[in-house]
């Protein structure tokens, strides 16, 4: 999680913004474990929008990275790998943001995913999808 404010540089404001930092993230992870400590409410979180199983078995679905359009929101995609092994399995999937597949590239086992946006590469800046 990212936080940024334009135009403000004081020491206090630093330290206020690490504070709230913290609660958002303490908050966060209470309400995604189902955790209560005190709390009154406990938040459900359910899917609206749902791929296609992987190619590969016995859940092989991984690790998910989403890449952001620049300027255009719509046209993001979500990058998530098959770690399914065996001859022919595993690989990187491309989704659109309504879940349906655009690409699948069978590279082989993957485990994790990651973009590295604005990256230099040849004069120009290029976003990198990696996956190991």
């Amino acid at each position: 999680m990212i936080f940024r404010a334009y135009g403000l540089r004081t020491a206090s404001f630093a330290r206020s913004r690490r504070v709230i930092t913290f609660v958002v993230l303490a908050l966060t992870f209470l309400g995604a474990h189902g955790l209560t400590y005190g709390l009154s409410t406990v938040f459900s979180v359910r899917p609206t929008v749902e791929t296609a199983p992987v190619p590969s078995d016995n859940d092989a679905a991984d690790d998910i990275a989403v890449w952001t359009h620049p300027t255009d929101p719509a046209k993001s995609r979500i990058i998530g790998v098959d770690k399914g092994s065996g001859l022919g399995k595993g690989g990187l999937l491309v989704y659109n943001l309504d879940g349906t597949q655009r690409q699948y590239l069978q590279e082989g086992a993957l485990n994790n995913v990651d973009i590295r946006y604005n990256f230099p590469l040849n004069g120009q800046l290029t976003d990198l999808i990696v996956a190991s």
